[in-house]
């Protein structure tokens, strides 16, 4: 496998996400697949060790081994073969893992058929894949449009396909509400900058051990420099409740780049340089009544779900376009 190969795997990546320099993320690839080659096959371990690592030519591991040169030579491609299927393996493993961990921290907004975002959801894709800046994009609309949904269904889409070594998502909301009405109080203070950092900082250290009392400070300067080692794709719902966003904005900047970062706002931040601005409209009447029909079948309302349109104007007439409206109407 080619060093170009190997910097494309996200083995290689997480590595890198550590502060490792390409050479020494490449050389832990290596030297962890073929220890993993060396469970099973230790003499294609044992010759690749010679050959690469202590850099015996041919006829000198062959001499070791009790081996004819070009024999050396065909266990050596064979050996380097499975050395590859290994690695093939070990990344398929981590990706699942990183899939599943990822999952975890969604909120399971854009689980369901999604109505009326297509076409968005295909250009952001296209703006979050690029490497040109901006690095910053601010999904903004009311409440109930469907911005953390829409972020959530871009994560969905980007995850799997892209170079992103983690995800993290927090929300900046303190309070929630089901399609009942009840509400649900998530935290009790509008979080600041510093606490928003530290929630990033925490979903992406969670699974690694970390010393111990770390300051704020401290945390932000370790975030900033994995964020700026290798791309990570950050959300940070519910921008607008953040406390002091005049100083976070500046924050998200300077951890930005080759990281993503995703906002979700009720205020547009319009006024704002750096950020590629999405402002997110109402459904139209026929995505309307599409999402009327849809929330009315999986809430098993048959008369609903197969009502004829001039029935079901009349609630876009009342309550317009807002998904959430729309759903509470069903509900």
């Amino acid at each position: 496998m080619q060093t170009s190969q190997l910097s494309s795997l996200f083995l290689f990546q997480k590595i890198r996400a550590n502060s490792a320099t390409e050479a020494d993320a490449h050389r832990q690839v290596l030297d962890t697949a073929v220890e993993a080659l060396g469970a099973v096959h230790p003499s294609d371990a044992r010759l690749l060790q010679l050959r690469f690592r202590q850099g015996m030519t041919a006829r000198e591991a062959g001499s070791l081994l009790h081996l004819a040169e070009s024999t050396v030579y065909t266990q050596q491609r064979e050996a380097i073969a499975r050395l590859t299927a290994v690695i093939e393996g070990q990344e398929r493993q981590i990706r699942s893992t990183q899939l599943a961990s990822w999952e975890r921290r969604l909120e399971g907004l854009a689980t369901a058929r999604l109505v009326g975002i297509d076409d968005q959801l295909a250009s952001l894709s296209t703006r979050l894949g690029s490497s040109d800046p901006p690095f910053v994009t601010s999904i903004e609309g009311i409440g109930g449009i469907g911005k953390s949904t829409l972020a959530e269904a871009l994560v969905r889409r980007l995850a799997p396909e892209t170079a992103y070594v983690d995800l993290a998502w927090v929300t900046a909301r303190q309070q929630s509400f089901n399609l009942g009405g009840s509400i649900r109080e998530e935290r009790r203070s509008l979080l600041s900058a510093l606490g928003i950092a530290e929630l990033i900082f925490d979903q992406l250290w969670q699974d690694e051990v970390q010393p111990l009392a770390l300051s704020s400070g401290h945390k932000l300067q370790m975030l900033q420099q994995r964020l700026k080692q290798t791309p990570h794709l950050v959300v940070v719902d519910n921008l607008e409740t953040v406390a002091d966003l005049d100083q976070l904005l500046p924050t998200i900047h300077q951890l930005a780049n080759p990281s993503q970062f995703i906002l979700t706002s009720r205020e547009s931040l319009f006024s704002e340089s750096g950020i590629y601005h999405h402002p997110l409209r109402e459904l139209g009447q026929v995505h309307a009544l599409q999402l009327v029909r849809q929330e009315a079948e999986e809430r098993n309302l048959p008369s609903l779900a197969s009502a004829p349109d001039d029935d079901l104007v009349p609630i876009y007439d009342t309550v317009g376009g807002n998904p959430l409206a729309l759903r509470l109407v069903v509900g």
